[in-house]
């Protein structure tokens, strides 16, 4: 029997192959540097995600309040494009995701959810109509909301800038969001802009700044 001797060298294809095996197993290993860069939801909030998108079209938001037992951290009434038409809608912030409503009673159902944490947020004017949007931007995810006026359009844009860089979550990032929002109803209240009253803030500012010296700021 005749026996080969071991080849000192690899083919190309060979060569080429193993490298690609070990550029494989690195990416296995770890992270790759797209998801780092790019700012992807760790696993707990992945989980997450995938646990509350599941739940849209069924959930209540009355179900959703049991289950949290608490007020939302933030939350208020917008328009969101919805096809091709803007609609209302109830928006409430709770940790680093938003919940959208498609009304503001218990029986309201879960429209969609939407991540925040590392997104951008930013001021935007759509059109004529709606001049006061936030667009929050979160890779190639894109959601936009149309506030009734120049004042309520900042308390969102503060509030939502203030979440998606918070690395608490729970009671400090309540503490902060609430912090945020009633820094920037003084400032509007001194730069003469309107707040919308709704269920999510009270008529005048000057309400709200006597239930804060009583009580600290409560955002319902």
């Amino acid at each position: 029997m005749i026996r080969r001797p071991p080849r000192s060298t690899l083919s190309s294809s060979s060569a080429a192959s193993d490298v690609y095996k070990r550029q494989y197993q690195r990416r296995v290993r770890g992270p790759s540097i797209a998801k780092m860069v790019m700012g992807l939801m760790d696993e707990k909030h992945e989980n997450k995600f995938a646990h509350l998108n599941s739940l849209v079209g069924s959930l209540t938001l009355g179900e959703h309040l049991m289950e949290i037992r608490t007020s939302p951290d933030f939350s208020g009434k917008v328009e969101i494009r919805m096809g091709l038409t803007w609609s209302p809608c109830f928006v409430t912030l709770k940790g680093h995701f938003l919940y959208i409503w498609t009304n503001d009673s218990h029986g309201g159902v879960l429209h969609q959810v939407f991540p925040i944490i590392r997104a951008g947020v930013d001021m935007v004017e759509r059109d004529k109509v709606r001049q006061h949007c936030i667009r929050i931007l979160r890779q190639k995810f894109m959601l936009v909301l149309s506030c009734a006026d120049a004042g309520a359009a900042k308390v969102w844009l503060r509030v939502l800038e203030t979440a998606s860089s918070s690395k608490s979550a729970k009671k400090a990032l309540r503490k902060a969001v609430s912090k945020a929002a009633c820094k920037q109803r003084e400032r509007n209240a001194v730069q003469g802009d309107n707040i919308a009253s709704g269920s999510w803030q009270l008529d005048a500012v000057e309400q709200e700044l006597e239930e804060k010296q009583k009580a600290g700021c409560t955002i319902l």
